[in-house]
């Protein structure tokens, strides 16, 4: 039984006996008293540990019965199969068609953008960018590497006056066989009605509501008249 030789042991506060620790491969993390952190950091007394102190110690990796060849033959092995994942990711694809928004919600963690803090809230997806994107989306399948799922997110994507740029990237999907998934608030659904019920094999949604018509006026108020249920 030895150390691993991927601890990372760090002094935070000798006053308040706090020590932290982080084993690289294990990605564990906790903080421990004096008596742990010497007995890591310098291999002595392991054993004088407590039990339960030493069966935590090796169920998080810092303590380990390999050697260090095989350690680090575990880490190689890990590495490689890190490496190989990444060659076989698929990747997921989500069109922020612009941060414009309709609604009002008191916690938008967008608000700042929407607010004018950020030039990107005055702009649409042109039809040109949406090209650009799915020739990505069209390399990655061609490789395999692609979920075949087309996220539509915001701002608010379903905007009445999104419509033209919605429903390009819509058609431009279909014909590569890709499905849909939307977040939206749900308030200029009606726009898309024709196009929803002629492609309703294609979509999944997910409609933002934040309770009965009062906490929902009070949370998502509608930007015009706070009557957005």
């Amino acid at each position: 039984m030895r150390t691993s030789s991927y601890n990372i042991l760090v002094n935070v506060d000798s006053k308040l006996n706090l020590f932290a620790i982080l084993n690289g491969y294990t990605q564990a993390f906790d903080i421990v008293n004096k008596d742990v952190y010497l007995a890591l950091k310098t291999e002595q007394k392991l054993e004088d540990l407590p039990d339960v102190i030493l069966s935590k110690l090796k169920k998080r990796g810092y303590v380990t019965p390999l050697t260090k060849i095989e350690e680090i033959k575990l880490v190689q092995g890990l590495s490689d199969r890190a490496r190989e994942n990444h060659l076989f990711q698929k990747y997921n694809f989500h069109f922020i068609v612009s941060y414009a928004c309709n609604l009002r919600c008191i916690y938008c963690y967008e608000d700042n953008i929407l607010n004018g803090c950020n030039s990107l809230s005055k702009k649409t997806m042109t039809l040109e960018q949406v090209d650009k994107a799915f020739e990505i989306i069209t390399e990655k399948d061609k490789v395999n590497q692609s979920s075949k799922t087309i996220a539509l997110y915001g701002g608010e994507p379903l905007l009445r006056e999104n419509y033209d740029v919605i429903s390009y990237i819509v058609e431009k999907g279909k014909r590569i066989d890709h499905t849909f998934r939307v977040t939206s608030n749900g308030y200029d659904i009606d726009a898309y009605a024709f196009m929803l019920q002629k492609n309703s094999n294609l979509f999944s949604f997910q409609i933002t509501v934040d309770g009965v018509e009062e906490i929902q006026n009070q949370r998502k108020p509608h930007f015009k008249n706070s009557d957005s249920f």
